[in-house]
């Protein structure tokens, strides 16, 4: 059972610019750091440790990782027995449990899409009205209309294909770690 029709699936894999070509590790280990780097993992152990001590630090480290680890597992395994879906987490839902889940699971992801890229925006601008002004505490006009364009920009470059997302990720995740990289070296005299 197909969550689309077979006219429907090559449609949207045409549309969507199908490519052959699958990312390399570098890519992939790029796109991890970069996530990992962006999320904020360097001052997790800051805003924790004002709450908690080290074992609980340590734990929460070890059942987040095992929770990452386990879901990564999922999808591996779901991946080889059904490797006929290509519609990722929703495919699944659809093909598992029917149409309504599917439906719910598609309005999760979205809405978690939805507040990620805000919450991102905001971040970005408001760290941005340092230095610029004019964007302020990141909620205000001008810094509404540069997170449209920025979104917009992400998206354009995603329908190009997915080896120049990762070309951009690549470069972004470089940009990233020389800082951290100057930081520790020069210890930030």
């Amino acid at each position: 059972m197909s969550l689309y029709s077979s006219d429907e699936s090559e449609s949207l894999s045409g549309a969507f610019g199908e490519s052959k070509h699958k990312l390399k590790f570098l890519d992939l280990v790029l796109l991890v750091v970069g996530g990992v780097v962006g999320g904020g993992a360097f001052s997790l152990p800051q805003n924790c440790s004002a709450e908690a001590g080290p074992a609980a630090i340590l734990f929460a480290w070890g059942m987040s990782g095992f929770g990452i680890f386990s879901l990564a597992m999922v999808f591996n395994t779901l991946s080889r027995r059904k490797p006929e879906i290509e519609c990722g987490i929703i495919g699944y839902a659809f093909d598992g449990f029917g149409e309504n889940t599917a439906f719910v699971t598609a309005a999760g992801y979205w809405l978690c899409s939805l507040l990620g890229n805000c919450t991102f925006c905001v971040l970005a601008f408001s760290s941005l009205g340092y230095m610029l002004p004019v964007f302020g505490n990141g909620t205000n006009l001008v810094s509404l209309i540069g997170s449209s364009v920025l979104i917009w920009l992400y998206h354009f470059l995603i329908l190009r294909g997915v080896k120049q997302v990762a070309l951009l990720g690549n470069l972004l995740t470089v940009l990233k770690l020389v800082p951290l990289a100057f930081f520790c070296f020069h210890g930030g005299h």
